[in-house]
């Protein structure tokens, strides 16, 4: 039997509840849960070490008051960064470090994994056919190294958000699979799936109950929200495993 743990994305409280005593009170007393998705904007790995001790030190107090557990580390509520595939070879490699410091502070915090989506190809580089597959296999090099890094500071995964459109990947079941085998082939821990059943797919791919049977095993997170037939719902969606 499959277990689930009902938690809760931390994007609501990116500008509304910063604090962490406030959020973790609210989280537990308010909403009577206790696992949480944090996301960057919350500790972001760009902040100085110092700024970053400073919070994880006030997130660790927080969450041992009112009992909850990270669960594990997602990007930013502004999550179509380009990520690893930016036009400019010096913002790919500014985001393989700030995946290196998130892994760390995932570790720190006792989460599973961190995540985002893939990342998002510029419309320049998606209409060339050559550069999107060179650009795509960089990607994939980059991910299968911060996996490496994950591995060695003790996580247990990375994961990858399905998405909505060609351009931020992973937006039909089948190349949603395709994605992730290609990453998984020369990864050091595994990669899995983050499914968003609220992002609006390939227009015969929109029953959410399809994506949860066709990638359901190869998942550790689903955003839940509300999901219309025919449209691509976007609320801060709570996470389960």
């Amino acid at each position: 039997m499959t277990r689930f743990t009902l938690g809760i994305n931390m994007g609501f409280a990116t500008n509304r509840y910063p604090e962490p005593d406030v959020w973790a009170r609210l989280i537990s007393e308010d909403m009577g849960l206790h696992t949480v998705q944090l996301v960057a904007d919350l500790l972001n790995p760009f902040w100085p070490d110092d700024v970053i001790d400073a919070e994880i030190k006030r997130i660790q107090r927080a969450v041992e008051r009112y009992h909850i557990t990270i669960h594990t580390l997602m990007s930013s509520t502004f999550t179509r960064f380009n990520y690893f595939l930016y036009p400019y070879p010096e913002l790919r490699k500014a985001y393989s470090d700030w995946y290196k410091r998130f892994a760390k502070i995932a570790s720190r915090l006792g989460a599973r994994g961190v995540g985002s989506h893939f990342g998002t190809f510029t419309v320049n580089d998606y209409s060339d056919p050559q550069r999107r597959d060179a650009r795509l296999a960089e990607a994939i090099r980059y991910w299968q190294e911060i996996s490496f890094t994950a591995k060695d500071l003790g996580l247990e995964y990375l994961y990858i958000e399905t998405m909505s459109i060609p351009r931020e990947l992973a937006e039909t079941v089948a190349n949603a699979r395709e994605l992730l085998a290609r990453i998984n082939e020369s990864s050091g821990l595994p990669v899995y799936y983050c499914l968003d059943i609220g992002h609006a797919p390939h227009p015969d791919e929109r029953d959410p109950y399809l994506w949860l049977r066709e990638l359901g095993y190869d998942s550790r997170i689903v955003h839940l929200q509300q999901t219309e037939a025919d449209g691509s719902a976007r609320h801060d969606p709570p996470a389960i495993e």
